[in-house]
């Protein structure tokens, strides 16, 4: 039924209110780069026939043969062979690299009998430190120029900070992680200079002391970047906000305000990604399985809402993985299941674009979008509108996360969202075509 003309211009104009209006105060200013799409590929053959444009940079992390005790598993004797195909397969497809370091050999653990995650005495910091220097030296040396980023570690424990209930992946001192710090940023500023050094990426709530524990070490002075990992444990971007803005008080508090933060590791359990899946732990991050469609709603939350606070990169885990993947259950199709069709869709609309003018209502989220020849569109949650509102705005079309095209001019068109949940791209005039192409 086609609205009187009267009553859709009277309509109109009672939705017309700006934006900051309508959905509360201006949040943190983005990092006024543009945002970031990481990812992390553990398999290498998931390259083959790996569609372009979905990943700005991989983190390479737990991927086939690139841990120490992969690469070096006698003193002296390396095999770079996966890790090489796996550099040569991310560098060409234009993928930016973030490495990773850690998980000792045996041979060289200083506890060669511990249990850690990736096996005896992986978790051990190395007996004799001029072993670690000949790791990182060798890495740094012979992917000098395609490795873009180093971080010193996976979530280690620090049990200073916390009673570790297993060794984890790294269950050393404190002070043998800073010690291991430092040689990981003179080794690598070293070799290669343009090289940014990460600090070892801590996780959750409880992750936030164990970061403070290490930064009063004073080894934060030797990182260009603060890591974190910012899994949600009760699945709120409330709790994303909470440590953020807990990340930069500890930082501040060890005068390292002015690092910027990337979240080198975030995401969800995803029913999609494998057979029979059930929750990993009965409560925090990984106690509830995702279906595709609420599992793009929140992700796109956490990649919009993450730059919005200033993190400069996300990545997501894991592509490829059968627990929180986006492809689907048999690995082998490498084909993407609906929640990768999301995020593939997602950054059509924002990759490699900058937001502006954002407007965080908290419940509710607006951005311009804009690539290097202006606005693109908006990117938008919150309240439904009626489409002769968003028309009479400048857009031209409306898109969703499940690839559903609306036409703001079409007669009969209902409100945009749907839902107040739902994350929509609003072209612009010209721009209509981000929506649908990549």
């Amino acid at each position: 039924m086609t609205l009187h003309w009267r009553f859709r211009t009277i309509l109109a104009a009672a939705y017309a209110l700006p934006l900051c209006a309508a959905l509360g105060q201006a949040g943190a200013a983005p990092s006024g780069q543009p945002v970031y799409f990481g990812q992390h590929i553990l398999h290498g053959s998931t390259f083959d026939g790996l569609q372009d444009q979905l990943f700005d940079g991989l983190r390479i992390w737990g991927a086939d043969g690139t841990t120490w005790r992969e690469l070096e598993g006698d003193r002296g004797k390396f095999d770079f062979t996966r890790f090489d195909a796996y550099v040569a397969n991310a560098t060409a497809r234009r993928f930016d690299l973030l490495y990773t370091f850690g998980q000792t050999p045996r041979w060289a653990s200083a506890r060669p009998d511990e249990k850690g995650n990736v096996g005896l005495g992986a978790a051990a910091e190395p007996g004799n430190m001029r072993d670690w220097a000949t790791y990182v030296r060798a890495v740094a040396t012979r992917y000098k120029g395609r490795i873009g980023a180093y971080e010193v570690m996976n979530e280690p424990r620090v049990p200073e900070a916390m009673r570790s209930w297993s060794p984890g992946f790294f269950s050393g001192p404190v002070a043998k992680l800073a010690e291991m710090t430092a040689i990981v940023a003179t080794e690598v500023r070293n070799i290669d200079p343009a090289a940014k050094i990460v600090c070892p990426s801590f996780d959750g709530f409880d992750g936030l002391k164990r970061l403070d524990v290490f930064l009063a070490t004073g080894a934060g002075k030797q990182c260009d970047v603060i890591g974190f990992h910012y899994y949600l444990p009760q699945h709120s971007i409330d709790n994303l906000r909470a440590m953020v803005k807990e990340t930069r008080r500890i930082a501040a508090r060890h005068g390292l305000a002015n690092l910027p933060i990337w979240d080198t590791e975030t995401g969800l359990l995803i029913a999609e990604a494998g057979y029979k899946l059930q929750p990993k732990f009965p409560t925090g991050a990984l106690d509830k399985m995702f279906g595709s469609a609420e599992a793009a709603q929140l992700a796109a939350r956490v990649i919009v809402v993450s730059h919005v606070l200033g993190i400069e990169r996300t990545y997501w885990f894991a592509h490829d993985t059968s627990w929180m993947g986006s492809t689907v259950a048999d690995k082998r199709l490498n084909r993407l299941n609906p929640f990768g069709e999301a995020l593939a869709l997602l950054k059509r609309w924002i990759g490699g674009r900058t937001l502006r003018q954002c407007v965080d209502g908290g419940a509710s989220m607006s951005c311009d979008v804009v690539s290097a020849t202006g606005k693109t569109g908006l990117l938008y949650w919150g309240p439904s509108r009626p489409p002769v509102a968003w028309r009479q705005a400048g857009y031209r079309t409306a898109s969703y996360l499940n690839g559903d095209v609306v036409q703001l001019d079409a007669d009969g068109a209902a409100p945009v969202p749907g839902q107040a949940g739902d994350v929509v791209f609003l072209a612009a005039p010209g721009h209509a075509e981000t929506a649908a192409q990549p």
